[in-house]
């Protein structure tokens, strides 16, 4: 019984991965924007990712804090559900508004601003998430890059986790992991 539960798991992951990892290779072969393919990766990270108790709502709420191109994109995500979670997209214009998301796109921001957004999403349990360099070494958890053309990312566990935000070890695997402290 308990060997064909691991082996249930084990196909829904892998159906997951190949499910993930499929959709962002389609979007490259339509040459699809990075906005596009980032936006795929924002819809099926949250499949992977658990947030605090604290952060339980009904829906699961995608914020994008001031003008971000990405921001646009993410629009397609409303009215979808993850986890039988609406998904809402909104735009913020202070940092004080992010306390009720789940999910938080930063823009490049300048040091002291990105200090106050990584306090706020650790005290909020909030997943925060960039496209600007090596910000995962500043405190966001998921940060975009681009290598050999294709976009790809990287997540800081130990901020995840100081934020009281457990992303499953299956996405871990696929990501360039900035600190993984077991």
């Amino acid at each position: 019984m308990a060997e064909q539960r691991m082996k249930k798991n084990l196909q829904r992951t892998l159906f997951y991965l190949v499910s993930l990892l499929g959709m962002v290779s389609l979007l490259h072969s339509e040459q699809a924007s990075v906005h596009d393919i980032q936006t795929a990766y924002i819809y099926n990270f949250a499949k992977f990712i658990k947030w605090s108790q604290k952060k339980q709502q009904k829906n699961l709420k995608i914020c994008v804090l001031g003008e971000s191109a990405l921001g646009e994109h993410l629009q397609k995500l409303s009215r979808k559900t993850v986890k039988q979670k609406e998904i809402r997209v909104q735009h913020i214009s202070q940092v004080a508004e992010a306390k009720t998301c789940h999910m938080l796109i930063v823009p490049e921001l300048s040091g002291t601003k990105l200090a106050e957004v990584v306090k706020l999403a650790q005290k909020y349990h909030i997943v925060t998430i960039s496209d600007h360099p090596d910000v995962s070494q500043e405190g966001v958890v998921i940060n975009f890059f681009i290598d050999r053309k294709k976009v790809r990312f990287a997540i800081n566990n130990q901020i995840a986790k100081a934020s009281g935000i457990k992303i499953s070890s299956k996405l871990l695997r696929v990501a360039k992991v900035v600190s993984y402290d077991k």
